[in-house]
This record gives structure tokens, sequence and C-alpha cells, in this order.
């Protein structure tokens, strides 16, 4: 009779061990898949992806057209073995608590509002720091005939 109770014990505590490790797994996971949905598939981040697909296209031999790139891109990135690429770099930078904390930062409004927002404030910082660069090229740049150019 003991010995049942105690094997009664092991085999709960045992499940129980293997349902939270693959419940912790799984929201692991579904954390992970809205992380990367948000970072890659939303339209906020259509702009530096298209980006990222011309330079892509200029250094490739073959031709497609950056709709149909970003489309066959799309369909990629719900296959699970590029998403489970992309779950590896997170995992690789980030603790199971951080990647929690990351998937409820992007749920946010504010975040929401921040990444619609966040292609025009990076060109319009682009054209700010091009302009102090300038600027301090100007101040303290040295002229090209001096140094051969």
């Amino acid at each position: 009779m003991k010995k049942n109770l105690i094997l009664i014990t092991l085999l709960i505590a045992l499940v129980s061990f293997i349902y939270f490790k693959v419940k912790k797994s799984d929201s692991e996971e579904n954390d992970l898949k809205i992380i990367v949905k948000k970072s890659y598939l939303s339209n906020e981040t259509k702009p530096l992806l298209i980006s990222a697909a011309a330079k892509t296209l200029n250094t490739n031999s073959k031709v497609m057209s950056e709709q149909d790139l970003m489309e066959k891109f799309d369909e990629a990135l719900k296959k699970e073995e590029n998403l489970i690429k992309f779950f590896q770099v997170y995992k690789e930078k980030f603790t199971r608590q951080e990647i929690r904390e990351m998937r409820k930062l992007l749920e946010k409004p504010i975040f929401k509002k921040y990444s619609k927002e966040s292609p025009a404030l990076f060109q319009a910082n682009q054209i700010l720091v091009q302009e102090i660069l300038r600027e301090i090229i100007e101040n303290e740049g040295k002229e090209r005939e001096h140094l051969g150019f």
C-alpha cells in the first residue's frame, strides 16, 4: 500500500513536470511567434523589409519583383523551419522572462504607435544625422586637394 502511494505520488509529480514543461515551451513558442510576426510581418515593418529586399535583389544574379519577393518572404516566415531559426536568435539573446516581457511590450498601444511611426522617425533622424555629419565635415574636414583626392 505504501509502495503504491509512493509510486502514485511519483507518477503525479512526473506528469505534472512534463505538463508544465510542455506548457512552458508552448508559451515561449507562442510568445516568439507573436514577436516574429509583429517584427517582420506587420504593415509598419514593410518599408524596412522592402529596403532589405531591394538590397538583396541588387546583390543577386537572379531577379524577381520586390512584391513577389515580399509575398514569398511572408510565406517562408510562416514555415516552422524558418520560424525556428528566428526563435534561436531570440533565445540566444534573451531569457525566457525577457521574451515574455518583449511580447507584452509589443502588444501595448504605445508600441503599436511607435512601430507605425518608426519608418518616418528613422528617415527624419537619418536626415538629421547626415546634416550633423556634413556640418562636422565642413567645420573640421580638410580640403580634398590637400589630401590627394
